[in-house]
């Protein structure tokens, strides 16, 4: 009867831990629910104003949109017209009217600051100073407003706003991509190698193979060096040295232990600024146009009239159907950058901070506000009786390439906030422009601008220590 009485009581012990337990996450469903819930969102008929970059105004829903024309097709007007719909949901839902605005990159900063003149939402980009904005606390996280862990906002896409765990604005985007090498499939076959697509597709697209076509299809001409042959033209060689910096699963800046840290002398990096001076300097198989006296258009034009085997970036005289209508005698094809000795497969970068919806902290009823930008940003919501459909609208225009490439990239990308920001990338290229075109040596070069970037590390770090 004791040995029954015990048992009973374990039994019960363990119901009632379990009915806790169940009650527990009822209770966390719920008040999950209620965080994010939009039902009681009433803005009175307040107006929210929407701040969009001068050089962004395209992404500004248009009533009348043959202003921009140039920059429209069957999909960008579908786009347009989904993007107006959801702006009358938004005033219609929560009772508000919703105005567009551009603004002034320079006075962003201290408009900030100051609370005069702010837009309720902000669009910003890499390039806006947006890692100051969040170190001095002058956009606001939307974890608390926003759910990124379900539903339609919890795709890889918002990594481009995550910060120390935190998401500091929304992305409209539906997917985001790497950094691609386009290249001349007419050269590559007639020489005998095997398509880059193809190798990449076995595992065996790689630095040796990419270094091995370099060679032998760089022909240079010492008479008339105009009339040479190159195994890869540049677009810029400071993005090459960062293309494949990443390719080898390098970084810049890193952070360790909660602390951002100078990443250049690492393994990886090393490795891969090495093989890159090796390229332009020890086998010269790589264009520099640049250093040449030329402009970066001048890459594209010597890849079109079939000098090089490569070019480094997308070429867009390129077409899906690979029928050069710009370049009748050859074709071409896209392949990420080959990966990297110490890299596990194919990789890439995405700048951070890219066109991505925040919240200026100056911004009242935030809560609100961030209803109104959910709203406005689900154009890819296919709970909506209009949306825009990735697979069907974007996915069946692209090539097998660009559709396997692009989910191959996507799916392994380093989202870094450095390499945009003038603060941090400028020292960087002039760390890469010293090994180029000062000839110093890669220590050298790196040395030359380390003080200045732990400087900077350390202010950060400091700023980041203060927010705790």
């Amino acid at each position: 009867m004791k040995k029954f009485l015990k048992l009973f009581s374990l039994l019960m012990a363990a119901v009632l831990i379990l009915s806790f337990s169940g009650c527990g996450k009822n209770e966390t469903k719920k008040d999950k629910e209620a965080l994010y819930s939009e039902s009681n969102v009433d803005l009175k008929g307040r107006t929210v104003t929407v701040g969009v970059p001068n050089q962004m105004v395209r992404y500004m829903p248009q009533e009348d949109d043959s202003q921009f024309s140039q920059y429209m097709n069957e999909y960008t007007k579908h786009v347009n017209k989904v993007r107006l719909a959801r702006e009358k949901e938004a005033e219609e839902k929560f009772n508000c009217n919703i105005e567009w605005k551009v603004i002034e990159g320079n006075k962003l900063l201290s408009s900030l600051k100051s609370g005069n003149d702010t837009p309720d939402i902000l669009m910003l980009n890499a390039n806006s100073g947006i890692l100051d904005l969040i170190t001095e606390n002058l956009i606001l996280p939307l974890d608390d407003y926003i759910d990124f862990e379900s539903g339609l906002y919890s795709n890889s896409v918002q990594k481009s706003s995550l910060w120390r765990g935190k998401h500091y604005g929304l992305s409209g985007d539906w997917v985001h991509s790497g950094q691609i090498i386009t290249y001349n499939k007419t050269m590559i076959q007639k020489a005998g190698f095997t398509d880059p697509y193809e190798l990449m597709k076995t595992d065996q697209w790689t630095w040796e193979s990419f270094l091995d076509m370099l060679k032998q299809l760089t022909v240079p001409d010492e008479n008339n060096p105009s009339n040479s042959t190159w195994g890869m033209v540049d677009s810029d060689f400071r993005s090459v040295y960062i293309n494949f910096i990443y390719s080898n699963g390098g970084d810049y800046i890193s952070e360790n232990n909660g602390k951002f840290e100078l990443m250049l002398e690492s393994p990886n990096t090393m490795e891969a600024i090495r093989f890159v001076t090796d390229l332009y300097e020890n086998y010269k198989v790589v264009y520099n146009t640049l250093g040449s006296g030329n402009n970066r258009r001048q890459g594209a034009e010597i890849f079109r009239s079939g000098k090089a085997a490569f070019y480094g970036g997308y070429y867009n005289g390129s077409s899906r159907n690979n029928n050069q209508g710009n370049n009748p005698q050859f074709e071409t094809g896209i392949v990420p950058y080959p990966k990297g000795n110490s890299a596990s497969g194919y990789t890439s970068y995405y700048n951070a901070g890219s066109n991505i919806y925040c919240i200026p902290a100056t911004t009242k009823q935030p809560e609100g506000i961030a209803k109104v930008l959910h709203c406005l940003l689900s154009i890819y919501d296919s709970t909506k009786s209009d949306y825009i459909n990735y697979e069907t609208e974007v996915l069946a225009e692209a090539s097998e390439e660009q559709t396997e490439i692009n989910k191959i990239l996507s799916e392994n990308l380093t989202y870094t906030w450095f390499l945009s920001d003038a603060k941090y990338s400028t020292p960087l290229n002039d760390i890469i422009t010293g090994i180029i075109t000062d000839k110093k040596s890669i220590e050298e070069s790196i040395n030359s601008q380390k003080e200045l970037l732990n400087t900077l590390l350390s202010t950060l770090n400091q700023k980041i220590s203060q927010q705790e």
